[in-house]
């Protein structure tokens, strides 16, 4: 999920587009930004407006042309959505797992914020000059909007309030999981792994581990509407995330050797 910088990269962009890979992601990322929108648009709700940059914009439909910086920045929650809508996912689903694959990166994005010293966020938010403060602020804002798109679910009778519990504890569960190992590298590491160990050990974890998440509350609503399907998915997702996730050393290993942390590359 936060590995969308991938796509940084101008010939990246252009083999998508060459390709038609834009173009047939184009309905998804529109979905996917007006699912964003949704999100934003609960700000008011959340926090008062003293915390915010700007009144969030709201759309409906999210027909309009949608941004390459957004389809950069969000680029695998629109390939997320894509996957379960070709499985046959219904469209209200599809919304709920949008909105929710959006808390998830956010959430993310703040935590790697407070272990990478960054300040990237995804919200308006008003934080003044302390980027940790800020970082802090985005996660617990992000927590209750995560809630919000919970309740919403639970009012459209697509998830039940044991369902809601069952997933929030199911992604706190894998987020700690992935949070233990770069709290590991916090001080630098000692060893340098073997190539094996590594790609099991971290970046099964720090790239297939965190794309799995946006396919938790899939996994617990659809498992019986697709007898089975779902954990394939999420099998070759976390493949997918692992593969990126060495892809992603590549382009750190500076940063990566100046903090100390594993590196497929070194």
């Amino acid at each position: 999920m936060t590995l969308s910088p991938v796509f940084r990269s101008e010939a990246a962009i252009e083999v998508l587009r060459s390709e038609g890979v834009w173009n047939r992601l184009q309905a998804a990322s529109a979905a996917q930004r007006a699912a964003v929108r949704r999100v934003r648009a609960d700000l008011p709700h959340v926090l008062d407006g003293r915390f915010l940059r700007e009144t969030p914009e709201v759309s409906a439909g999210g027909t309009d042309a949608v941004p390459l910086e957004f389809v950069q920045e969000f680029f695998f929650l629109i390939f997320f959505r894509s996957v379960l809508e070709s499985i046959g996912v219904g469209r209200s689903a599809l919304d709920l797992y949008a909105e929710l694959n959006f808390c998830i990166k956010g959430t993310i994005t703040a935590a790697d914020n407070l272990f990478d010293d960054q300040q990237k966020t995804l919200l308006p938010l008003a934080a003044g000059a302390g980027p940790r403060f800020a970082s802090i602020l985005q996660l617990l804002t992000f927590q209750r909007l995560m809630q919000r798109v919970f309740d919403r679910g639970m009012r459209a009778g697509l998830v039940s309030e044991d369902q809601a519990e069952r997933i929030q504890r199911e992604l706190l569960s894998r987020m700690a999981t992935i949070g233990a190992l770069e709290g590991s590298e916090e001080d630098g590491v000692e060893d340098i792994l073997a190539v094996d160990e590594m790609v099991e050990r971290v970046h099964r974890v720090r790239g297939g581990a965190l794309f799995e998440l946006g396919f938790v509350a899939p996994g617990i609503l659809e498992a019986s509407a697709f007898h089975g399907v779902m954990g394939r998915v999420e099998k070759a997702i976390s493949r997918l995330g692992t593969a990126f996730q060495i892809v992603d050393d590549l382009t750190d290993v500076e940063f990566d050797v100046g903090h100390g942390r594993q590196n497929l590359l070194v």
